[in-house]
């Protein structure tokens, strides 16, 4: 009988601590359709960095959330952790995290096997900040994993992790990544093709003699407006460049000075010289010394800066409502609708300045005004355009009735054809994705060494280059990616490549390369010196069948010359596949015979 309570009594007690042990673990609830943010606790371990975090003393912060709640400080690194368990159908199924940008640096981990890495985490010595979205493809093998964020911020004015982490199949959540990536991209795009619409228009007006200026001011700030969301969130510039998070801040805010430079230029002169010069002069000075400080000082002090000194643009939007009133009153001849838009332009940008104070709690809406005002003005633009080109057509048919300067046209209309024609040809050798010569390019240079006459001697060293499991790397990563990886092997072997070199895209993703005057061993080095730069990108390929986990490619070559000769372009080209076949067969390497 004692020995029954004895185990009943042990029993309960496993039961207690298994149900303590889990009462910890946060169960997720995502499906096909839906994700999930990795909000609301997490345990965090202030000050550390180390991979043990077993004996280490924790608090429990609530996350999103910024250092300055949390802790009450701005500068802050530390670990944060917690479990979670999926759905017990999505364990072995691919599953994706998007890590939108947050103000520092981060490690993380699954299981405490490192999965990625956005900038240099460590204390404010070591710390390097880079604010980027990331998507992160990964299986589990069970239900509960665990989490950790090692993260860091130091010398800027927002720090912590402030944008939530989802989660859920990978499907779902990259259009939950590509959603917050592509809208933005597309309408900085779309804004930067109205500006060079608007800059065209001003020139053709200067033509005619018409006033210019505050079309071309309205111009150059869409340009600055459209170039600047790039480098603003969500930072869709770390998707395609290298560009450090330091420059890619300074050219975030040079490129705002230069939009409030451009506005109230287009102001003083669109809203008929009402801008008081007085303040034109005293803003314009500000915008000026935030130029200094934006490329001598520490983001830290150049964004505290800006925004301190964003509050003089109060005196522009008084003077320009004052400006506005005075148009309704004195019913001068201005459009009673732009002038509205104009102040409603204005309301929005105080507002977004409110919201970057966090006087307000609210969603940023001046860019999205912006994009409205722009539209409309291009609008506007576009019928005036057509009015003018009515009235072109119309005098130019008087111009043809009366047959005068028809040689002189016939002569202009030539040359177009001309230069139509020859860029026609130019583009008709150039493979569309890689900017690299295409298989109809490689076939015409081909023959011409196949022309030579027989007492010119020839020698061309001939490549075929195949990137390793690139289907694999397709089906892992997406075709974007695959279509990016294809366009930084291109780069590489441009770089590789001696003045007089060629390189083409043979298919797919095999490429042929001509080198003139090599010698077998020579063209073995420069094979050799392709893998090895190829190798240097590093590029991540997790999907590989081998023991890599990069992105390497296979080549193949042979050497033409009076030892070797070849009786056309196919034999020469079947040689070599056959060398990157046996290439193939190892991976990563060159045969060149």
């Amino acid at each position: 009988m004692p020995r029954l309570t004895l185990h009943v009594l042990l029993t309960i007690l496993m039961c207690l601590y298994s149900s303590l042990s889990r009462a910890d673990v946060r169960v997720l609830d995502f499906s096909q359709q839906s994700n999930v943010e990795l909000s609301g606790t997490w345990h965090y371990y202030p000050k550390q960095l180390t991979v043990d975090t077993s004996t280490l003393a924790a608090i429990s912060v609530e996350l999103p959330n910024s250092f300055a709640v949390m802790l009450g400080e701005v500068n802050h690194h530390g670990i944060f952790r917690q479990t979670f368990e999926i759905p017990h159908a999505a364990i072995g199924q691919p599953l994706a995290l998007f890590i939108p940008y947050q103000y520092g640096a981060y490690r993380l981990y699954i299981n405490d096997k490192l999965m990625l890495k956005v900038g240099q985490v460590g204390a404010v010595n070591q710390h390097r900040t880079q604010m980027a979205p990331r998507l992160l493809i990964f299986t589990l093998d069970k239900a509960e994993f665990d989490i950790r964020l090692d993260f860091s911020s130091y010398q800027h004015i927002r720090g912590g992790p402030q944008n939530a982490l989802v989660i859920g199949y990978e499907e779902p959540i990259r259009r939950h990544f590509y959603s917050h990536i592509i809208p933005a991209t597309w309408v900085s795009g779309m804004l930067v093709m109205i500006s060079l619409f608007m800059a065209l228009f001003a020139i053709y007006r200067l033509k005619l003699r018409q006033p210019i200026l505050p079309l071309l001011f309205l111009s150059l700030f869409i340009l600055c407006f459209s170039l600047r969301s790039f480098f603003a969130v969500p930072f869709t510039y770390t998707l395609f460049t290298s560009i450090e998070w330091l420059w890619g801040t300074r050219i975030e805010y040079l490129l705002t000075a230069l939009s409030c430079l451009f506005f109230i230029n287009y102001i003083r002169y669109a809203l008929l010289n009402s801008l008081h010069y007085g303040i034109y002069a005293f803003l314009s000075c500000i915008i000026c010394a935030n130029f200094l400080v934006i490329l001598s000082q520490p983001p830290l002090i150049f964004q505290d800066f800006f925004f301190k000194s964003f509050a003089a643009s109060i005196l522009l939007f008084l003077n320009m409502l004052y400006g506005i009133y005075c148009i309704f009153k004195y019913k001068m001849p201005f459009s009673k609708a732009n002038a509205l838009a104009i102040a409603i332009l204005c309301i929005t940008f105080i507002h977004d300045y409110l919201l970057g104070l966090k006087l307000i709690n609210s969603t940023e809406i001046a860019f999205y005004t912006s994009c409205i005002y722009f539209i409309l003005v291009t609008i506007h633009l576009s019928r005036d355009y057509a009015v003018q080109s009515q009235q072109a057509i119309s005098y130019n048919q008087q111009l043809l009735r009366l047959n005068q300067s028809l040689d002189q046209q016939v002569v202009e209309r030539t040359y177009t054809v001309i230069q139509l024609n020859e860029q026609l040809k130019r583009q008709l050798k150039l493979d569309g994705l890689t900017g690299a010569y295409n298989r109809y390019a490689l076939d015409e240079t081909l023959q011409q060494y196949f022309n030579t006459p027989y007492n010119q001697p020839v020698s061309v060293a001939f490549f075929m280059l195949d990137v390793d499991f690139f289907k694999n790397y397709n089906d892992a990563y997406g075709h974007l990616y695959g279509d990016q990886v294809l366009k930084d092997i291109v780069v590489v072997l441009q770089q590789q490549l001696p003045p007089d070199g060629f390189l083409a895209r043979y298919g797919g993703e095999e490429f042929a390369m001509l080198v003139p005057n090599l010698s077998l061993s020579e063209a073995q080095s420069f094979a050799d010196g392709c893998l090895m730069a190829i190798r240097q990108l590093n590029i991540p390929h997790l999907k590989r069948l081998d023991t890599k986990s990069h992105v390497t490619v296979s080549i193949g070559g042979v050497v033409m010359d009076h030892q070797h000769v070849y009786a056309d372009a196919k034999a020469l080209i079947h040689c070599a596949d056959s060398h990157l076949y046996q290439a193939k067969q190892q991976r990563d390497c060159a045969i060149v015979r």
